[in-house]
């Protein structure tokens, strides 16, 4: 989520708060219902489910100055994968 967040990869409140359901489900899921951490998880959701719901959007200055924070003039774009192409002939084309 943390590098989502910082590459604004969030279209809208929905996929964020998504997100943020699976963590709390997969604490509940992973623990023992008794132990520390699914009760964490459960403290956590309770309280994120209110902030969540009332959560809104940033302004695009508050988004500007985020991006000042981190370094960047705009959001990274996701770098092109390069395809590997062989120089070598095969035996057939020797």
């Amino acid at each position: 989520m943390k590098q989502k967040l910082e590459e604004f990869k969030y279209a809208d409140k929905e996929s964020f708060a998504k997100d943020m359901q699976l963590i709390f489900d997969n604490g509940k899921k992973y623990y023992k219902k008794k132990s520390k951490n699914w009760k964490y998880a459960q403290e956590l959701e309770e309280f994120a489910k209110p902030l969540l719901e009332n959560l809104e959007p940033p302004s695009q200055a508050e988004l500007d100055n985020y991006k000042d924070i981190l370094g960047q003039t705009e959001a990274k774009p996701e770098p092109e994968k390069k395809k590997k192409t062989s120089t070598r002939k095969s035996r057939a084309q020797q």
